[in-house]
């Protein structure tokens, strides 16, 4: 997991997909079940959360002041 995300109806997580082999967003409620691996990554959690930051600024559209 990268990141929790709270808004008001709902939580995201933020995590390493293996199968889209990519960060993505998944609905707390939506989770129908989760496995904990016993191994994990070490060392590549800042740099993929930098990653996820900058994907996500990119995505950001910005509004106008009328």
């Amino acid at each position: 997991m990268l990141a929790l995300i709270y808004y008001s109806e709902s939580a995201m997580i933020v995590a390493w997909c293996e199968s889209r082999t990519g960060s993505r967003h998944f609905r707390m409620d939506r989770v129908v079940s989760a496995q904990c691996d016993v191994g994990f990554f070490v060392g590549l959690g800042a740099a993929l959360l930098a990653q996820w930051e900058v994907t996500q600024k990119a995505a950001t559209v910005e509004t106008v002041d009328l």
